[in-house]
């Protein structure tokens, strides 16, 4: 049996980016440009003129003081970054072959930097969750927290991706956050260190009720709970704890894997909405969990793929979610693969709960709202877990 040795305000993983090869757009038209100062109609696509970009490429070859010491890959790397930052979507976006390596890294489980999720939300660069174990956690990260600066570069006009890659570096290195709260802003020094991030912990409570703490869903986490279960069914569990606070998501498809867990087979999971398509995900599983009574633990960390799954075991079991309110990532991206290595994470789709609920920027509120303080956190305190324990005794 794996004891689990956590404090669950904290847990986490990594998130994904964005399309397309158009250089003019890059400029920053979608933020700021044309539409200020000019009377400019958008054209059909087949009408695109990119004149202008090369005027203005032209024009900083040839009179930009320093353009010689310019890298000019770069210029075409910024050119398509603005592009995909002109949707105005912050869950796509471009990634560098550099990036993109990086990025791939979390998918596979293991990195070095701080043990976060971060994410962008009303123009800020937030943490989303940190990770159970690890230095931003032990800094005192918590779910929410606003980043202004990373070392001596403000955040305010960073990408996402480029704040990870400030974040990240060699372990045992140090990266400065500006963290702004409530109580005002404030420094933390933090040491990057080797990140490992397992799926899926358990522990067994009194009343052979199981806790089972999902950190992500990344692509092995089926191939862990699969062995979770194995420890853990000849116990005779009466009853699960399933916790996905902090819990930042990840792969669509193993988010219906987990969830095939606990329902009928066939059961609507979730329904997608894709331009004119609509697409229903149903449940392939055996269905084993789908008689042992249940509870969801979430909070504002709990996102994306983690929502998927609270959202459809309440809609199809009802399921009582306890916690708080959870972060609101109700949009589906797509992985894609460009030349030289470069990604693009870009939405595809919109998610909705099998009853047809979205939950883009609002979140699920759970049924029994229990917030967890930070004083909870300091004295090791988890008011959640215990009304669960407490739901499901009764």
């Amino acid at each position: 049996m794996e004891k689990l040795k956590k404090n669950p305000v904290f847990k986490a993983s990594y998130i994904l980016i964005a399309l397309v090869f158009s250089f003019y757009l890059g400029l920053n038209w979608g933020k700021e440009g044309l539409n200020n100062n000019l009377e400019y109609q958008p054209l059909p696509a087949e009408d695109l003129d990119l004149s202008l970009f090369w005027e203005t490429w032209d024009m900083i070859k040839d009179k930009y003081v320093n353009f010689e010491e310019v890298d000019r890959n770069n210029l075409v790397l910024g050119a398509i970054r603005g592009l995909v930052e002109s949707l105005n979507d912050p869950h796509s976006y471009f990634l560098s072959p550099q990036e993109a390596k990086g990025f791939n890294q979390d998918l596979e489980g293991s990195f070095n930097g701080i043990g976060a999720e971060i994410g962008s939300r009303d123009g800020f660069l937030i943490i989303i969750s940190p990770l159970a174990g690890m230095p931003a956690e032990a800094a005192g990260l918590l779910p929410g927290d606003k980043i202004i600066k990373i070392n001596q570069d403000l955040t305010a006009k960073m990408s996402l991706s480029e704040a990870v890659s400030l974040i990240r570096g060699s372990k045992g290195t140090k990266v400065t956050l500006t963290i702004l709260r409530e109580t005002g802003p404030w420094e933390v020094n933090i040491i990057r260190s080797r990140i490992d991030v397992p799926s899926v912990s358990w522990e067994m409570k009194p009343e052979r009720i199981v806790y089972i703490n999902l950190d992500n869903f990344n692509e092995d986490v089926q191939k862990e709970f699969i062995v979770a279960l194995g420890q853990i069914m000849p116990f005779g569990p009466k009853a699960i704890i399933l916790d996905l606070r902090n819990n930042p998501g990840g792969f669509l498809e193993r988010a219906i894997d987990i969830v095939s867990w606990f329902v009928n087979r066939g059961e609507v999971v979730l329904i997608e909405e894709k331009r004119d398509e609509i697409i229903e995900h149903t449940a392939r599983g055996s269905a084993d969990l789908r008689n042992i009574p249940l509870v969801v633990l979430v909070n504002q960390g709990s996102a994306s793929a983690s929502e998927i799954v609270a959202g459809a075991l309440r809609d199809i079991r009802g399921i009582k979610l306890v916690g708080e309110r959870t972060f609101g990532k109700g949009s589906v991206q797509s992985l894609e693969n460009l030349n030289y290595g470069a990604q693009l994470r870009i939405s595809i789709a919109r998610w909705l709960t099998p009853q047809g609920h979205s939950i883009q920027d609002q979140g699920l509120e759970p049924d029994l709202k229990v917030e967890m303080t930070l004083e909870d956190a300091t004295f090791g305190r988890d008011p959640q877990l215990d009304a669960a324990l407490q739901i499901l005794q009764n």
